[in-house]
This record gives structure tokens, sequence and C-alpha cells, in this order.
């Protein structure tokens, strides 16, 4: 059974080794085990490249991959972001062997059905977040874009294993926030789990001892870094997009910004980021010929 947190650990440190703990035994999505083991039915002709795609897909089971990846080197002191590099240190086999035995996320909260809808939203949130700063850093020409795609994926990390071992503490700050919603959301979370979103990411990092670039890259004080700015523009994007869909209020901002970031003219940007044509003439862009927009799909809002 999936151990609860009810009541609040008293500060970012002990919520970090308490996280640190459960590395063992962390959960997958339902949907990566089942790739995973369609994988090991055919273990001698296993694709790396494609276990890897599986992996990056999962936040939790991306941070389990890097925190074991840690763990087992012996006086290496190159860190290594890339997923792919990770399984092959490990060792495909020993990493199957290990999936086969771990529970399923959904399994871990089945007796929490909205938690759980929340904890996949936000996964969802995340996917689609290290999409946009994979894509973003591919235009950038940047010479890791891995390490900007793994940082987007584990920018939400914190929430999914709150709603995952925490869920009681995670409704709480639901309610604070509808109750008080303009207080600052640093002053609710530290009321709610005595510490803030940035303080147990910076310590959870160090606890995993995940590499430093990750913090560097996760780390809103970092912003006139284009790298970090690329984590931070696809991670707030995915909010925006997830919240309201293409209504958000915030979104010419985000446009704006983006574009500066990738130096993409604004019409190949929307497309790009598969803007319904319906939206263009808020950021700016005319709406292709009647032609060309029956043909486009568009887009509703995400699971909030």
């Amino acid at each position: 059974m999936t151990p609860r947190i009810e009541e609040p650990l008293a500060d970012a440190a002990s919520w970090a080794d308490w996280f640190r703990g459960q590395i063992p035994t962390l959960p997958l999505l339902r949907q990566s085990k089942r790739k995973i083991d369609e994988e090991a039915t055919h273990a001698t002709e296993i694709n790396l490249h494609q276990l890897a795609e599986v992996v990056i897909g999962d936040p939790i089971l991306t941070l389990r991959t890097l925190v074991q990846l840690q763990q087992s080197k012996k006086g290496e002191t190159r860190e290594l972001t890339s997923i792919t590099s990770a399984l092959m240190m490990l060792g495909i086999q020993p990493f199957l062997h290990q999936i086969h035995a771990l529970p399923t996320v959904e399994s871990a909260l089945a007796d929490q059905p909205v938690a759980l809808k929340w904890l996949l939203s936000r996964v969802a949130r995340a996917r689609k977040a290290a999409h946009y700063a994979h894509d973003w850093a591919v235009l950038r020409r940047d010479i890791n874009a891995e390490e900007v795609t793994v940082a987007a994926l584990l920018y939400e990390i914190n929430e999914i294993l709150l709603w995952l071992f925490a869920p009681k503490l995670m409704f709480l700050m639901l309610s604070l926030r509808k109750r008080f919603p303009d207080h600052p959301i640093e002053v609710l979370q530290r009321k709610v789990f005595n510490t803030t979103d940035l303080e147990l990411r910076d310590a959870a990092i160090a606890r995993f001892n995940l590499p430093t670039i990750l913090k560097e890259l996760m780390n809103p004080q970092n912003a006139e870094n284009p790298r970090t700015r690329t984590v931070l523009l696809a991670t707030r994007l995915a909010r925006h997009l997830g919240r309201k869909g293409w209504q958000h209020p915030k979104l010419e901002a985000d446009i704006e910004a983006i574009e500066q970031l990738v130096h993409l003219n604004r019409e190949l940007l929307l497309r790009r980021l598969d803007a319904p044509y319906e939206v263009w003439p808020r950021f700016g862009v005319p709406v292709p010929p009647t032609s060309e927009s029956k043909d486009h799909p568009t887009k509703g809002n995400e699971t909030q």
C-alpha cells in the first residue's frame, strides 16, 4: 500500500528526505508499464531509443531513472541528464526487471480517483511543457536539447509527488487558493506544507543528487539564461493552456516572449504551437484562406 502523508512535514529538507526514501518503490504510469512490458517481451530486439522515449514520457519514471543512475555511479563525476545514456549505464535487463515489480500510479491512487485525475492532469501538463521546451531548444540549436527537455518535464514533479503521497494536503491547498485567490501562492504553500515549491524543488534536487544543471534550468532567478527561459516559458504556456485553453488572458505575453526567444515569425510560431485559426487575429496574425482553415482542427481546453 502506498504510504500517505496526512500532516505537513517540518520543512523542505524533511519533504525531500521523505521523497528520497520512496524512490525504490516509486510507481510508474500504467501506460508506461504496459509499453515497457511490451518491449520486454522482445528483450533481445529491444530498441534503446524507443525505451528512452517511454521513460521521458513519464515524469515519475524519469525521476526514478535519474536518481538510480546517480546511485549507481562509482567514482564517476560526470553529470548525465540523457535518459538513453542512463539506461545504457543501468543496463536494460536490470531496468526491465525492476520496472516489472513496480506498482502503477493508477493502482496507488485507486482509492483517490479525484487526486488521480489531478495528478494525471499535471503529468499531461509536464509532457506538454517538455514537448515545447524540446522544440524550442532545437530551434535555438541548443547543444543539449535533452537537458532542457528533462528540466521542463520535471518542473512539475513536486506537485505530482504531492498528489501521489499527500492528496489530503493538496486538497487543502486547492481549497485555500479558492478562498484566498489574492494571497501570494508562496504564503499558502508555506501554510499547508511548511515550505514553498521553489524551496522544495531545490531541496529535492540536492537530496536526489540530481545534476546541478537541472537546478539551474529550473531556477526562475536564472531567467536571463536563454536555456532556463526556455524551460520557464514552456512551463508557463503549458499551464495557461491547461487552465483556459487559447482563451487565457496572458497568452499574448506568452507568445511575445516565445517569439523573442526562438526568433520565429509569429505566423510560423502559431502554426508550430498548433493554435486554432480563430485565435490568430488576437495575436495580430490574419486568418488564412477559408479553404485552408477548414482542414485545421479547433483545439479545446485541456484538463484543468
